[in-house]
């Protein structure tokens, strides 16, 4: 396969005979010998797109016969970073402003810019700023890439290394997972976004009350607060006291077995299990869900029991313990995972920490570092299935 090879830092132009299932590795080797650039300083793009991954094969940027490879020298992209329409083709400084229209047009779009690349979204209304800022984040990642590229090459020299083997993997993780997380950033990137709880208002024995609408819990749950503010202290059957076990474990004072709770324009008779526990203070569980076949309507925004219906709070009305910033891509290095405990609140241990062990031991099973689980504990005050569901959410 025939291509054109056009070298800006001299304003040559050479054509190279290579194979197309060369690798971009092998081919930095053959422009180096042609033009004497080594391969670090090298940036090759094809199409107005740079070309990085050493071990791909040249084809895979859907190279054909005579089409052209502009390559340019690491110095050369640094200097023109203050003028950017001076460095690259107009093709790529028209792509580099149609991705800034993107950002600027699309709230989700622009608020997982923000969590991911904070520097690129201060400058997006400036449209030469934003150019400049995309050049050094490009350059950034080509650098990186070439360490890493580097560093394998160092490793593969000597294969049969048990701690070599062991890096190897590493970084070809590390590759798959980047690649992974840059295609959730260019075709979702609401997903970089916060996802609050569900909250409804409700009425309690008259009383006002932001209600957690919680799925996958069992049973509905009240806090002993909330029962004293609802005025249903004197209901509490204290025969059916226990102890619930989920992530950890929570003392169960009793039950209310009947009282009025208010959903929209609509009264709906009741049960709660009264639960220690300062995470929530009422949680309508599947059981009343169940029971009066509530619909959580999320294209709508709205719990809709029978006839009745109720707009979920915006992000501004929940409560402040359920509100998350989203972690930034240093610390979001745990999967999600399926969660396979009833959500049940748990005790609360007296204050935000510390925590007790078997509490953080229990959270820990579940496959989250101490730290992690540590931090949830705080932001559920205590209540370790709070936790559980927050950590599950990616917090």
């Amino acid at each position: 396969m025939r291509l054109t090879l056009s070298c800006q830092h001299n304003d040559s132009v050479l054509s190279v005979d290579i194979s197309p299932d060369m690798t971009l590795g092998d081919f930095r080797a053959y422009v180096e010998a042609e033009t004497g650039i080594g391969p670090l300083q090298q940036v090759l793009m094809h199409n107005a797109q740079p070309m990085t991954g050493d071990s791909r094969e040249l084809n895979s940027w859907g190279l054909i016969e005579g089409d052209m490879v502009l390559l340019m020298t690491r110095d050369s992209v640094g200097s023109q970073q203050s003028a950017p329409s001076a460095g690259l083709p107009n093709e790529a400084l028209q792509q580099i402003e149609q991705m800034r229209q993107r950002v600027l047009n699309d709230p989700v779009m622009r608020e997982g810019v923000r969590r991911q690349y904070p520097e690129l979204e201060s400058v997006v209304d400036d449209p030469t700023q934003f150019s400049q800022k995309m050049i050094e984040l490009e350059q950034k990642k080509q650098d990186s890439e070439r360490e890493r590229q580097e560093e394998l090459r160092r490793l593969q020299n000597d294969p049969d290394n048990p701690e070599n083997q062991a890096k190897i993997m590493e970084l070809i993780q590390q590759e798959a997972i980047s690649e992974n997380m840059n295609l959730a950033l260019e075709h979702n990137p609401e997903v970089f976004g916060t996802v609050n709880m569900l909250f409804v208002n409700v009425e309690v024995n008259g009383q006002k009350v932001k209600a957690f609408v919680d799925s996958g819990a069992q049973t509905t749950i009240m806090s002993p607060e909330c029962v004293e503010h609802c005025n249903l202290t004197h209901l509490i059957d204290k025969r059916f006291s226990g102890i619930a076990r989920g992530v950890g474990e929570a003392k169960i004072i009793g039950k209310v077995h009947s009282a009025p709770i208010k959903i929209g324009d609509g009264f709906f008779p009741c049960s709660f299990t009264v639960m220690e526990g300062k995470g929530v203070d009422l949680l309508l569980g599947l059981d009343m869900l169940k029971r009066y076949q509530g619909l959580i309507d999320l294209k709508n925004n709205k719990l809709v029991l029978g006839d009745c219906e109720v707009p979920f709070l915006p992000d501004s009305e929940i409560p402040a313990q359920f509100q998350m910033e989203e972690p930034s891509a240093s610390n979001t290095n745990t999967a999600a995972k399926p969660n396979t405990e009833t959500s049940v609140p748990s005790e609360s241990r007296g204050g935000r920490t510390p925590h007790a062990d078997e509490v953080v031991s229990n959270l820990m099973n579940l496959g989250f570092s101490r730290d992690e689980s540590i931090k949830a504990l705080d932001m559920a005050n205590g209540n370790a299935e709070v936790a559980a569901a927050l950590l599950f959410q990616g917090i």
